[in-house]
């Protein structure tokens, strides 16, 4: 069974080495639970990071129309002006798109500190297979924002489906002053209705209603927050430079078990197919052993150059001396076409065993089937039938 450990960062990790983590079986149920330091994490097959805090921030951009292999250029000149940092020191990673109006939400690390979480992971005898961040988690409905608490005093604010940001959360007075600003900087005609405020197990939630009459929101406590329960959609930010070298997410990482699986189907498959093929040709072997052997019998003295064949020449000269009829005589041609359905002949002709059947029209060709399927040969040619006992 592939496990799966999933590890949350918070802002002060790895310095300070303590984190949540989560074990999960391969269908992403979690079988264990805890906090500390790596050396108590629980073994496992992959290793996932969730990144808390605000070493990474999440970015809406609106970008023109332009081919696919242009749009990582557009992305970074958009960021020039949203960012204080040089573009071309962050790590960029597009974590959706808006068809309907063009805009790209973008998740934004500076490459230093990416190289410093996956190295130090990869230290630590646990080498990651993504990495992906904290405001990707719990997306709003349409209309609402969405709170989500974090351990560590942590929160990320979901403002719409491409956008989100972390705050501080080690009060609730931090938390309201946060809250007021981004809804400050927010057009009435934008603004949410309601909050719905989630956290996860053991973080506590803030006093729903005074924190409501600060913000002039309403408030609703949601359902209990799994952080490392993401959206199947949520983008990993190990790609590019940071692709796993030992598979990562890629598509053998994927298609890995089933590909062994359709292997070893094959390879049973062909073993099977090889003994039926060994079986087989035994038995074909022994048959034919068997039936030179009695040829041998039938016909001492002769070279058996054709056994079967031959015996079939033996047994019609046998029938003959006997005075019986043989597969090649008239009457016996002329019985088996009448008994296939052949139409009373008009005329015939018998010469060295081949036997002519003159019709009134040309003989239909199921007919020529079931001449064939009693033995003998047969062929039309043109309106005559003609037959002869195949060798």
């Amino acid at each position: 069974m592939t496990t799966t450990l999933m590890l949350l960062a918070g802002e002060r990790w790895p310095q300070d080495p303590v984190a949540d983590w989560v074990l999960l079986d391969a269908a992403r149920r979690p079988l264990d639970h805890g906090r500390s330091d790596p050396r108590h994490w629980p073994a496992a097959d992959r290793h996932e990071l969730v990144l808390a805090g605000s070493l990474v921030i999440r970015l809406e951009l609106e970008l023109p129309p332009a081919p696919k292999r242009e749009q990582p250029q557009l992305i970074r000149y958009a960021l020039e002006s949203h960012l204080a940092r040089d573009p071309d020191l962050q790590h960029l990673t597009v974590s959706g798109r808006d068809p309907a109006n063009a805009r790209v939400g973008v998740l934004v690390v500076a490459r230093s500190e990416l190289a410093t979480l996956v190295a130090t992971c990869k230290a630590l005898g646990r080498p990651l297979d993504a990495v992906r961040s904290a405001l990707q988690l719990a997306p709003p409905a349409s209309g609402e924002w969405t709170l989500a608490l974090l351990p560590g005093a942590t929160a990320v604010l979901r403002t719409g489906l491409q956008a989100g940001m972390a705050l501080d959360a080690d009060s609730t007075d931090t938390l309201a002053e946060w809250l007021a600003l981004q809804l400050d900087a927010t057009p009435a005609e934008a603004r949410p209705t309601r909050l719905e405020v989630r956290s996860t197990t053991g973080t506590p939630i803030p006093e729903t209603p005074a924190l409501a009459a600060r913000i002039g929101v309403e408030l609703r406590e949601g359902p209990t927050l799994d952080w490392w329960r993401l959206a199947n959609d949520a983008a990993n930010l190990l790609h590019g430079e940071f692709a796993p070298a030992h598979g990562g997410d890629g598509w053998w990482r994927q298609l890995r078990r089933p590909a062994l699986l359709a292997a070893g189907a094959a390879g049973a498959w062909l073993l099977v197919q090889a003994a039926l093929v060994a079986i087989d040709g035994g038995e074909e072997r022994a048959l034919r052993e068997r039936g030179e052997r009695l040829a041998a019998e039938a016909l001492p003295g002769q070279p058996l150059l054709e056994p079967r064949m031959q015996l079939r020449r033996a047994h019609e000269r046998a029938l003959q001396v006997h005075g019986q009829l043989a597969a090649g005589d008239l009457l016996a041609l002329f019985d088996a076409a009448l008994e296939a359905g052949a139409p009373q002949p008009q005329a015939l002709r018998y010469e060295d065993g081949r036997l002519t059947l003159e019709l009134a029209s040309a003989p239909p060709a199921d007919l020529l089937v079931r001449l064939d399927a009693r033995g003998l040969a047969a062929r039309a040619e043109g309106s005559r039938l003609l037959l002869a006992a195949r060798p």
